[in-house]
């Protein structure tokens, strides 16, 4: 990779040395042209998110026959994005418990209306015409 070329740069230049349109990139990628056009405008904040945008990098990299380690020290160095997603840590706060609790009272009424449970509405009432 050129120093002097931002992340984008570089990869568009190599795209176009081996005479490969976007289109080539989209079939072996099936990256999304419109996330192509983004990564080699260096218009990051596009992209669905920072995993999400390693990866394109990655395989946009392999495809133009970069070093994807490479182009990936180089997005952090032009972004300040840290690894710390790489590792796992995530930027979102983890869901609230009360969020937990509604999961887990869902799943177990499903679980208990499969296991044949009193069901939560009469049967007689629901199907049955009234006695006469």
């Amino acid at each position: 990779m050129e120093k002097e070329l931002t992340v984008g740069q570089n990869l568009k230049r190599k795209r176009e040395e081996n005479k490969m349109p976007l289109e080539h990139i989209w079939e072996v990628t099936r990256i999304t042209i419109p996330n192509l056009q983004a990564l080699e405008r260096d218009e990051f904040q596009r992209l669905p998110g920072e995993f999400f945008t390693r990866g394109f990098l990655r395989n946009y990299a392999k495809v133009v026959n970069l070093d994807p380690n490479e182009v990936i020290a180089a997005y952090r160095c032009q972004t300040g994005a840290s690894g710390k997603q790489a590792l796992g840590e995530s930027s979102t706060p983890p869901p609230s418990i009360s969020f937990w609790k509604n999961v887990r009272n869902h799943l177990l009424d499903f679980v208990s209306t499969i296991m044949g449970a009193t069901p939560t509405f009469s049967l007689n009432k629901a199907i049955l015409p009234p006695k006469h």
